[in-house]
């Protein structure tokens, strides 16, 4: 089975450096900062996952990276997300992923996305492992 991901991160370009350092909009860092870290105290005090990533597209954080294609013999990539991790922070040379850079772009880390293609599932990168974002779905837009 052929399975297809796209990456999406947040890239830290001349002009949203300027914006974050100069605190312009300090909500905009304030999500970008959000996202680098990901603190898994959301659930007592702070904004979930979900919020996080929401906020970061409000701002149009997040740019797509990479287009990622994962081939294996078995009907469930249970560890798909794994090799992509490795695969994106350049140890996935021998491994099963074969990816398409679309930019320039950081090593895949925390607060990441990963869209599986084929059945719209959204992965975010935490501090430990993955969390599946509910209810969020990102538009695919082909100029």
């Amino acid at each position: 089975m052929l399975y297809t991901y796209l990456i999406y991160q947040r890239v830290l370009d001349d002009e949203l450096m300027e914006i974050i350092q100069a605190n312009r909009n300090k909500p905009m860092a304030d999500a970008y900062f959000n996202l680098m870290h990901m603190h898994k105290t959301y659930a007592e005090d702070g904004p979930t996952p979900e919020e996080m990533v929401k906020k970061g597209m409000m701002y149009s954080l997040y740019q797509p990276t990479m287009f990622m294609q994962y081939a294996t013999g078995k009907s469930v990539r249970t560890d798909a997300l794994e090799y992509i991790f490795a695969e994106g922070n350049g140890m996935g040379a021998d491994g099963p992923i074969k990816t398409t850079h679309l930019m320039k772009h950081p090593s895949l880390s925390v607060g990441d996305l990963v869209v599986s293609l084929l059945d719209n599932d959204t992965f975010v990168c935490m501090p430990q492992g993955w969390h599946q974002l509910e209810d969020t779905t990102l538009e695919l837009n082909v100029a």
